[in-house]
């Protein structure tokens, strides 16, 4: 850690130059809120090209996404790997990466420039609001003795007038939450961090809204993004009520900025077109590759074949497509498979549908052949003369063509089965 008083020389120089300026702001508004929200417009104007810079920078990180994936694909780290072949994976991968951003004029951290450029000037204003209350001790009592400000400038004459007090839109700019007082003094304090929180949020927002693809590209600065406020919960409630009002007034000019960002400077809105009609092309894409498997899915089950969404369709039926009714397989639809056990099924006995003894016993019966009777010269059969043929002649006609047809039964039950 470096001393308080290295880290004080650093920032005196540009607390004195901020003082001067707030100086300049008060002489023309004569409140301390409005020279505050004055010196933020400058301080924004000012680096409004550096932030230009960095959004144009991050529009087109992300039209190199596709190439960057594919660097990142080439070497990748694969299982099994030494370290020392890790090691060289990761730094060609290094080089090819600044070969296409120095190709591209990209800068990798171009982007989070403007976010970083808030703490230093943040830090320098809460440096010369707590200067503007500075006190020394003359004679064991407190004198005020504002620093960072020229002594012979009407703002310097405000602060040791009010007595330290920053007096602006109904709250004391140089108090915070913390301050002692009343629940009720300390809610002007509560709703200038509230306001402060909200606005960021809004600007968070409208950076996502114009630009979708950012969220895909880069999903853990968007997490960041998102915690970024609540992390400043922390800054509003232990700094001043000026640094709040000025990340106030900063969002406010940000919101209005990247409007016009977005809407007129033409890099950025060549950017923005070309990465919706990647997205476009891209959700076609998908579409159709959904579509394809769907069709060749319903291609399977009219095939007999399973889908992959449910069982396989039963023999000789084709599978049901949603509410759609099932269809009976034609012959030239059946599989080899169905049609080896079709033909198993007909060698055992059953039929091609899977009928067994009982569904075959429903079939008509064919027809057995009868032993002819011999007739007699007078139309009678022989025998019939004195009774008309016994009965037991008859049932031994029967019988024998009863037996007839046994063997038959007998070589069909002696078959081999499979």
């Amino acid at each position: 850690m470096f001393p308080a008083s290295i880290i004080d020389s650093i920032i005196a120089p540009f607390a004195k130059l901020f003082g001067w300026v707030l100086a300049a702001c008060f002489s023309f508004t004569h409140s301390f809120g409005l020279s505050i929200a004055l010196l933020t417009l400058l301080t924004m104007i000012v680096v409004f090209p550096l932030t230009r810079a960095g959004t144009r920078s991050m529009m087109r990180m992300q039209l190199l996404q596709p190439e960057m994936m594919r660097l990142r694909n080439k070497h990748k780290v694969q299982p099994g790997m030494s370290a020392a072949e890790r090691q060289a994976a990761r730094v060609a991968m290094n080089e090819e990466m600044m070969a296409l951003y120095k190709e591209n004029g990209v800068n990798p951290t171009g982007g989070c420039l403007p976010m970083f450029l808030q703490f230093p000037v943040f830090i320098v204003l809460y440096n010369v609001i707590r200067g503007m209350t500075h006190e020394i001790t003359v004679n064991k009592k407190p004198v005020l003795s504002p620093e960072y400000i020229p002594r012979r400038t009407q703002l310097y004459h405000a602060v040791v007038t009010s007595h330290g007090r920053l007096e602006s839109f109904g709250l004391n700019l140089a108090d915070s939450v913390r301050s002692p007082g009343s629940i009720a003094s300390k809610l002007p304090y509560i709703a200038v961090i509230l306001i402060a929180v909200v606005l960021q949020y809004v600007s968070i927002w409208q950076i996502t809204n114009r630009n979708p693809s950012a969220a895909q590209a880069n999903p853990q600065m968007q997490m960041v993004q998102k915690f970024m406020p609540l992390i400043f919960v922390v800054i509003y409630i232990a700094f001043p009520a000026g640094v709040g009002l000025y990340f106030i007034v900063s969002s406010v000019f940000r919101i209005g900025q990247q409007e016009y960002m977005y809407k007129h400077d033409p890099k950025i809105v060549e950017s923005v077109r070309q990465l919706r009609e990647r997205k476009a092309l891209d959700t076609k894409a998908k579409t159709d590759k959904t579509k394809d498997a769907a069709a060749s899915d319903d291609r399977a089950s009219d095939l007999g074949r399973p889908s992959g969404r449910g069982r396989p369709p039963a023999r000789g039926v084709a599978p049901e497509v949603g509410n759609a009714p099932a269809r009976a397989s034609t012959p030239g639809q059946r599989s080899l498979r169905q049609r080896l056990r079709d033909a198993a099924a007909g060698f055992q006995g059953v039929d091609s549908n899977g009928a067994g003894p009982r569904e075959a016993s429903n079939r008509p019966e064919q027809p057995t052949e009868q032993p002819t009777e011999q007739v007699s010269g007078n139309g009678a059969p022989p025998n019939s003369a004195a009774s008309g043929g016994s009965s037991g002649q008859r049932a031994g006609v029967v019988r024998a063509g009863s037996s007839a047809s046994k063997p038959q039964n007998r070589s069909r039950d002696k078959r081999p089965r499979r």
